[in-house]
């Protein structure tokens, strides 16, 4: 042989090919959240899990910190993070990984704990009211919506009169 007298090595490397990101998964009670533009709005208090996961991740990129009202409560570098979105408030959850591919996951959701129901005030009229024409004809109804976490509201306003037929408003609120 050719070679003898030399020593012959044989090499097997093992290559990955991973074009995924890291997992973000964040539950409560054991159920996937569904977030609405990277938020979501609970009545009652929630146990929440937040996890990031990946076969390949580079252990020293991966954090997950939790914030109550914009003060960091928690910060972690491990893989999975309960904590306890108990009291009214707004929880940011800031979640990093980067697998050794370099794919990358960098996002942000709010979860809210709003435990009061929104107060509504209608002033200037009131269910039932009746006007005679000449003396205030054109009533003026205000609508006062007060929430912590108000999104929008909806009014029906219904007019009938002796001459015209029954009107029915409806006004979004923002």
């Amino acid at each position: 042989s050719v070679f003898s007298g030399t020593s012959q090595q044989n090499l097997s490397y093992k290559v990955i090919f991973d074009t995924k990101e890291p997992e973000l998964s964040i539950k409560s009670s054991g159920n996937d959240i569904e977030f609405n533009n990277n938020e979501v709005y609970f009545k009652d208090g929630q146990n929440i899990e937040a996890s990031l996961t990946d076969e390949n991740i580079n252990e020293d990129s991966r954090s997950i910190n939790v914030y109550k009202d914009g003060n960091l409560i928690q910060s972690s570098k491990d893989d999975l993070v309960n904590f306890d979105a108990l009291d009214e408030g707004c929880y940011t959850v800031e979640a990093r990984a980067e697998d050794y591919a370099e794919n990358e996951v960098n996002r942000t959701y709010k979860i809210y704990i709003d435990e009061h129901d929104p107060e509504i005030n209608l002033q200037g009229v009131y269910d039932g009211a009746k006007f005679k024409k000449g003396e205030n004809e054109t009533p003026t109804a205000v609508i006062k919506v007060s929430d912590t976490n108000f999104k929008n509201a909806e009014a029906v306003i219904t007019r009938k009169s002796k001459d015209e037929e029954l009107q029915t408003q409806n006004i979004v609120l923002n």
